[in-house]
């Protein structure tokens, strides 16, 4: 359901459904990255930043990781000035 609200650009929502389904299952770098994600563009950045740090730790394939990048990267051409966004994005890719 998070993703779903995610998807649709209901950031607020997507924090609500992900931070639940987060609470039940906290090792899902999916839920990660959508719940990181929805608290970035809703402007918590604070939030954001221990859930893109548990990312990190938990997405040993990567493919979560690169969703994130890749959805930052979107959003920082869109809005360059988004509060906190280049800088998980340098967190994500290393700094590349």
């Amino acid at each position: 359901l998070g993703n779903a609200y995610y998807s649709a650009g209901a950031y607020d929502k997507a924090v609500r459904a992900s931070g639940k389904a987060f609470a039940i299952k906290a090792d899902e770098p999916w839920i990660m990255s959508t719940l990181a994600l929805a608290k970035l563009f809703t402007g918590d950045t604070a939030g954001a930043n221990p859930v893109f740090e548990a990312l990190l730790a938990a997405d040993a394939s990567g493919q979560e990781i690169g969703r994130a990048a890749a959805e930052l990267q979107a959003a920082l051409e869109k809005n360059p000035k988004l509060a906190g966004a280049a800088e998980v994005l340098q967190k994500l890719t290393g700094g590349k």
